[in-house]
């Protein structure tokens, strides 16, 4: 529902990444530095500058990483809103799944039911107009149930509606 989440979250692993591995390379040049000093340490001065600036750049890395740990926190929080989503979804498909051991005739495709749940969202956000989460997620999951039952009858025999219908209370 909220897809800048997901850019920023992947935002954030890259620009950690990148800060992990800068902190890596001055730790390294800085250890290559004393290897080939030959003087006192105090008297070299690009050991001097270089670790002035490593001083700097780690404090920097560890607030973009303290920041980035806050913001993924964040974010965790907002998926969790939408996890019964998720996990009603989830049942569905597995549920439709189970209709090949009813009949090999009875295969659906993850893809097709991407697209369900996509048409789901959109339609259940139509419906209702609310800053609620939980309210939102209720409609969504109301929203893609019905519609999963009303598209999968349309494919089934008469003989194994029922089931299916039993099969979803139950699961």
């Amino acid at each position: 529902e909220k897809p800048e989440l997901e850019e920023q979250n992947e935002k954030l692993i890259l620009d950690s990444a990148a800060a992990e591995k800068e902190k890596k390379r001055l730790e390294d040049e800085i250890l290559d530095l004393l290897a080939k000093s030959d003087d006192s340490l105090l008297d070299n001065v690009k050991l001097v500058e270089t670790l002035q600036t490593s001083k700097q750049t780690q404090i920097q890395i560890k607030q973009q990483l303290e920041q980035a740990a806050k913001t993924r926190h964040e974010i965790a929080a907002a998926r969790d809103q939408f996890r019964e989503c998720a996990k009603r979804a989830s049942i569905l498909f597995f549920v439709l799944a189970d209709l090949g051991s009813i009949d090999t005739m009875y295969q659906f495709a993850l893809d097709s039911y991407i697209v369900l749940f996509q048409i789901s969202i959109k339609r259940s956000a139509e419906k209702i107009h609310t800053d609620s989460v939980a309210e939102r997620v209720n409609v969504l999951n109301d929203w893609h149930t019905g519609s999963v039952y009303s598209n999968t009858c349309r494919g089934l025999f008469e003989k194994h509606k029922l089931l299916f219908s039993f099969h979803m209370t139950v699961r």
